[in-house]
C-alpha cells in the first residue's frame, strides 16, 4: 500500500467522503489506541455512529480528505478554537496507518494551516493524548505546551496536551521546508 506521496491526492471533504472519513476515523483509534484506551472501548467504537457524526458536521468546507485510489486515508478537520487567545483549532486528525510516515500528514496538516491562515486566523492549537506515539509528529514543528486536562474513558484517566502555535506564517514556513 506503501508507495510514492504523487499518487495521492489531498482536497476538500466532499459529502461522498462520509463514509471514508467514519471508517478512518474508527480504524485510527484502533491502531493508535490499542493498549492504551481500553480495548472494550474501541471495540464499541462504530463506523456507522462515526459515519451519522460526520453527516451532521454542518462544514465540510473546513475538512481535508487525502485519498489513495479513491478512497479516503486520511482527513484533517479546523475551525475556530475554544481557548482563549488561540483563534483557530485542529478538531481531528487521522491518517491510516500505512500511510504514515509518506509525508502524507505534513501535506494534509500544512492545507488545515495554509486555510487557516488565509481566512485570517493567526494561531492555532490541537489536543493530544499525552500516550499518543503519533504527538511527535506535532513536536516536530515546535509547539508550546498551552495547557493540558485529564480525560475519562472507562474509568482510566488520560491526559491531553494542548500543542499551540501563535505564529501560523511561521507554522506555515516550516510545513514547507
Amino acid at each position: 500500500m506503501k508507495g510514492d506521496i504523487h499518487l495521492y491526492e489531498i482536497r476538500k471533504a466532499e459529502c461522498k467522503d462520509v463514509k471514508g472519513i467514519a471508517k478512518v476515523h474508527v480504524d485510527s483509534w484502533w491502531s493508535t489506541y490499542k493498549g492504551i484506551i481500553s480495548e472494550s472501548y474501541l471495540e464499541s467504537l462504530s463506523y456507522q455512529e462515526k459515519e451519522n457524526f460526520w453527516k451532521e458536521v454542518p462544514d465540510l468546507n473546513k475538512v481535508y480528505v487525502a485519498l489513495h485510489n479513491g478512497d479516503v486515508i486520511g482527513f484533517i478537520s479546523y475551525g475556530p478554537s475554544q481557548i482563549d487567545k488561540i483563534d483557530g483549532e485542529i478538531y481531528a486528525f487521522y491518517l491510516l496507518e500505512n500511510f504514515q510516515r509518506l509525508g502524507i500528514g505534513k501535506k494534509l496538516f500544512e492545507e488545515a494551516i495554509s486555510s487557516l491562515y488565509e481566512l485570517g486566523y493567526q494561531s492555532v492549537v490541537v489536543w493530544v493524548f499525552d500516550e499518543n506515539p503519533c504527538k511527535a509528529f506535532y513536536e516536530q514543528f515546535q509547539p508550546k505546551k498551552i495547557g493540558e486536562e485529564t480525560i475519562e474513558i472507562e474509568k482510566k484517566k488520560h491526559k491531553e496536551i494542548a500543542y499551540g502555535w501563535h505564529d501560523l506564517k511561521h507554522l506555515l514556513q516550516m510545513l514547507r521546508a
